[in-house]
């Protein structure tokens, strides 16, 4: 037969347990305290005396309609342990977090007779989240306030750019031709024909400079279509295939989450064509639970994934794209291998994501 440890040797070791212990007796009514340790006493502010013979309820006080109480509920009706975080309230009446952990005793019959309970104030920790929560919040929304100011300055750019240089340059190119046709049928001189070329590419240039800054067809037709541009723009800029498929339900999109996705795609497809030695870009856009998803896929020479995502390597790349994702709630998977091309899923929230503090 087994050594049994005297009671009171099993109530000195629990009296010294650092964390709230509790018996309940399953087989009364209302469930009454048997027994709580002096951590308990501490935790709570209440004596034994005053907790003894009552329902642990009463730490929650009129507060009992919260998620924990229920979860309680559910998990005594079916006979299971449970774990839960919830409000409880010290004798004074100040809320304190508890976690709690109880334990239904099964007897030799199989009968349900006491339950273990053990606690512990988690209070603190409870507000450090809340404060994480809180910075991470505020991170969030400065990031947003940062790419709505950014897009407003390219476009304020992207304005001036065509008002003062592309005016010029256009009036320069009427200029010039007014001089070509002064010379009649007489052969244009090499200089004047190389400064002739010379305006062309640098209106050219121009245009593409306003269309990189603030790409009218994102404002004024969408992200569909701006991404089909953007794809047929690169593939002849780079000698690519760029396929571009996007499956949308024709509702209006954020324009802060637009932005992000254009500017990311269209980084993300110059990658390919500087770097990745690629034939073909495939370019997916789709909506997934409740986030955009933009999925990038070349076949290109490809890389060591972990090494190139980690370098802060200027400009919107793969680190900045990453961070951006980050404060707005969404998060940006690179999967790549050194000849097997690389797969690039960049996923956005379409509305805020709740978090329970």
């Amino acid at each position: 037969m087994p050594h049994l440890i005297p009671i009171d040797v099993l109530q000195r070791c629990l009296g010294h347990v650092r964390h709230g212990f509790t018996i309940v007796d399953a087989r009364q009514p209302d469930q009454p305290l048997l027994y709580v340790n002096k951590a308990f006493e501490l935790l709570t502010g209440y004596s034994s005396e005053e907790l003894i013979g009552r329902n642990c309820r009463l730490l929650q006080g009129n507060d009992c309609n919260q998620e924990g109480v229920k979860t309680i509920r559910a998990a005594r009706e079916a006979g299971q342990p449970v774990r839960v975080t919830m409000r409880n309230y010290h004798k004074d009446g100040t809320l304190f977090w508890s976690d709690m952990s109880l334990t239904p005793i099964i007897d030799e019959f199989g009968v349900l007779t006491h339950y273990i309970g053990v606690q512990e104030d988690v209070t603190g920790q409870r507000k450090e989240r809340v404060r994480i929560l809180r910075q991470q919040r505020q991170l969030q929304v400065l990031a947003e306030r940062l790419m709505r100011t950014e897009a407003a300055e390219r476009q304020k750019l992207a304005c001036e750019v065509h008002d003062q240089v592309g005016q010029t340059l256009a009036l320069c190119r009427m200029q010039l031709g007014e001089l070509t046709r002064d010379l009649g049928g007489a052969e244009i001189p090499p200089s004047l024909g190389a400064v002739c070329g010379l305006v062309e590419a640098a209106l050219k240039d121009t245009r593409s400079l306003m269309a990189e800054l603030s790409p009218p067809l994102l404002r004024e037709l969408g992200l569909a279509a701006a991404l089909q541009n953007m794809g047929e723009q690169q593939a002849q800029r780079f000698g690519l295939v760029v396929r571009v498929s996007v499956g949308l339900d024709g509702k209006p999109l954020p324009e802060k989450v637009t932005q992000l996705v254009f500017r990311s795609a269209r980084e993300l497809v110059i990658n390919v064509g500087k770097h990745a030695a690629a034939q073909v870009v495939q370019v997916g856009l789709h909506v997934d639970a409740g986030e955009l998803v933009l999925t990038v896929e070349d076949d290109g020479k490809g890389f060591r994934t972990r090494r190139q995502v980690e370098a802060a390597d200027g400009g919107f790349g793969l680190w900045s794209i990453r961070e951006r994702a980050v404060y707005m709630g969404g998060g940006l998977k690179v999967s790549s291998r050194v000849g097997k091309g690389t797969h690039v899923v960049l996923r956005l929230p379409l509305a805020p994501k709740r978090r329970n503090s």
